[in-house]
């Protein structure tokens, strides 16, 4: 395996010795401050993964006032200067840092770009991948009616460079089966969340104070502003709510991300006369949205498309009762009518009747809040490094064990 974890070799088989120091490479798009559910479970999972491992972090986007190179403990982020970033750059960099640092393996997040990377990296310096899968563009593409067979080849290719494949949900799980035939590895790993950050003790004062939001019941919607989220489907629940609840706001927390949508989203307020009970923030940094969280009686998901929302986990990790769509990995944290309730998406009247329902109820929004927290407490991101690094070393074993 030239330079593996060969010389580590007793160490790796004796579950009881101490974990020897594992080289990883990590590839991925973006890397907060850019906002993303993503970009968000890479950084916690390195912050967890650092007590085990070397991680060099390669990220393709290089935000304003953020320095190209960081050192912190065991992690080391390279961020590639956004006006020169090719593929052919991607690429040389990952493959700079791999031979400079003698990794052991790869680990690429996404479909994109990044997997091919992660496959020619892994085939020239001979060393394992391993591919999560998170992006719902990709079950997009999968349930799309145009969907050709060109796009699963591609898709085939890019997953059978990886020798294990991760995804966030058991939807996403099926999918890549369904690529890569039932024979693979797949592993199912959720999303996890910071319970350090996200808890009920956060004060939302800060907020309420922000946006004039004291007297208001909030309804918290945490979503990028972009179609798979289906925001519109929320602002057409407006009416019904405030025919019977006048003291509420509509909070939108999130970048946009497809502007089209925004104006038809505009245009949609405007015409149903809904203006003053609708606010829209913008994107939020990763470390206000507790405040959000705090700040709010309820908290909205109303997706088209979802694997296991870290919005969704970290709301109900603050104690807030939810109301989502049954899509994709939701129903696999939301229990209807136990730690919040589940209605069928791109529905505008299931989504007002529910929201009536905990707002005019509060010994069940109490119930659900309640739950939703002790739901939460299964969902740590320690725990989504742990299963992580067993990924590795069975990668690793396994390469050892090659004749």
């Amino acid at each position: 395996m030239g330079n593996s974890v060969s010389h580590n070799k007793t160490k790796l088989r004796d579950q009881n010795a101490t974990k020897p120091l594992i080289n990883v490479l990590m590839l991925c798009d973006n890397l907060p401050p850019i906002q993303g559910g993503i970009e968000n479970h890479v950084y916690n999972l390195v912050k967890q993964l650092e007590k085990y491992c070397q991680v060099y972090l390669l990220a393709s986007k290089l935000p304003k006032n953020i320095a190209t190179y960081e050192k912190s403990g065991n992690i080391e982020i390279h961020r590639l200067p956004t006006k020169r970033v090719t593929f052919f750059n991607r690429l040389v960099a990952g493959l700079r840092i791999a031979k400079k640092n003698r990794v052991h393996l790869i680990h690429s997040h996404t479909l994109g770009e990044t997997s091919i990377i992660a496959a020619i990296i892994g085939k020239i310096l001979r060393r394992p991948v391993v591919i999560t899968v998170h992006e719902s563009y990709f079950i997009m593409n999968m349930r799309s009616k145009h969907f050709r067979i060109r796009t699963l080849i591609s898709y085939y290719l890019r997953l059978k460079s990886a020798k294990i494949i991760i995804t966030t949900s058991d939807e996403l799980r099926r999918y890549v089966m369904y690529v890569v035939g039932q024979r693979r590895d797949v592993r199912e790993i959720p999303n996890g969340v910071d319970s350090n950050l996200f808890k009920p003790e956060v004060d939302g004062s800060n907020v309420l104070e922000k946006y004039e939001l004291g007297k208001f019941k909030v309804i918290l919607c945490p979503r990028r502003i972009t179609p798979k989220n289906g925001i519109i489907y929320l602002i057409d629940a407006i009416p019904e709510v405030i025919a019977d609840r006048r003291d509420v706001r509509f909070v939108f927390a999130g970048p946009v991300r497809d502007h089209d949508y925004l104006q038809i989203i505009q245009k949609r307020i405007r015409n149903l006369e809904v203006e003053p009970f609708v606010i829209f923030t913008g994107g939020v940094p990763y470390s206000e949205m507790p405040g959000f969280y705090a700040a709010s009686d309820i908290v909205v998901i109303p997706s088209l498309i979802e694997a296991v929302s870290l919005a969704t986990l970290e709301a109900m990790a603050c104690k807030k009762p939810i109301v989502a769509t049954s899509v994709g990995g939701l129903p696999e944290i939301i229990k209807n009518n136990y730690n919040g309730i589940l209605v069928e998406p791109a529905n505008g009247e299931a989504l007002a009747r529910a929201i009536l329902l905990i707002l005019n109820d509060k010994e069940l929004a109490s119930k659900y809040a309640e739950n939703a927290y002790l739901t939460a407490k299964n969902f740590s991101w320690n725990n989504v490094a742990e299963r992580t690094l067993h990924v590795y070393y069975h990668v690793l074993r396994r390469e050892e064990d090659k004749p």
